[in-house]
C-alpha cells in the first residue's frame, strides 16, 4: 500500500513540474530574471516630474536582484532625488512601487514599465506623488547606459 502511495505522490510530483515548466511564459519570465546579475550600475532612468512637461530628470541607477524582486536605486540624479523602484517581472512588464530614500518626503507611488524583448529598455508610466502631495503621472524610460536615451524620448514623447 505505501509503495502505491509513493508511485502515485512521485507521479503527481513529475506531472506538476512538467505541466509548471511546459508554459512558454513561465520559461521565459524565468530565464530574464536569471539573466540580470545581482548587482549591474549600468543603467539611466530619465523621467518627467509633471504630466505633459518638457523636463526629463536624468538618474543613474543601480540594479539590485533580491529574491526574484528587482530594486532600481538612484545613484546621481540631475534634480538632487534619491529614491528607489521595487517591483516583479509580471508578463514582461516591470511593475511596483517606487518612495524615496530621504526622510520626510512625499515622494511614493507606483509604476509600470514594459519590457522590451532585448531587455535593455524599459517605458511606460508611474502614478504618485513628487515633492508635493499632489498626485501626478508621467512617463519613465529606464534603459541600458549605451542605449540612445534622446531617441526613446523622441518617440515616446509623439504617442501622447
Amino acid at each position: 500500500m505505501e509503495s502505491i502511495i509513493g508511485i502515485l505522490f512521485s507521479g503527481l510530483i513529475t506531472w506538476f513540474v512538467a505541466w509548471y515548466f511546459a508554459i512558454p511564459d513561465r520559461k521565459k519570465r524565468i530565464k530574464s530574471l536569471s539573466n540580470y546579475k545581482t548587482k549591474e550600475n549600468d543603467w539611466i532612468c530619465v523621467w518627467q516630474e509633471k504630466p505633459k512637461d518638457k523636463i526629463w530628470i536624468e538618474d543613474e541607477m543601480i540594479l539590485t536582484k533580491k529574491f526574484g524582486t528587482i530594486y532600481f536605486t538612484s545613484l546621481k540624479n540631475s534634480n538632487n532625488y534619491h529614491w528607489e523602484i521595487k517591483g516583479k517581472i509580471i508578463n514582461h512588464f516591470l511593475v511596483g512601487e517606487y518612495y524615496s530614500l530621504k526622510p520626510n518626503s512625499y515622494s511614493t507611488g507606483g509604476l509600470s514599465l514594459k519590457i522590451q524583448p532585448q531587455g535593455n529598455i524599459m517605458v511606460g508610466y508611474w502614478c504618485g506623488t513628487s515633492n508635493t502631495t499632489k498626485l501626478y503621472n508621467a512617463k519613465i524610460i529606464i534603459c541600458k547606459k549605451n542605449v540612445n536615451i534622446n531617441e526613446i524620448k523622441k518617440n515616446f514623447n509623439q504617442l501622447i
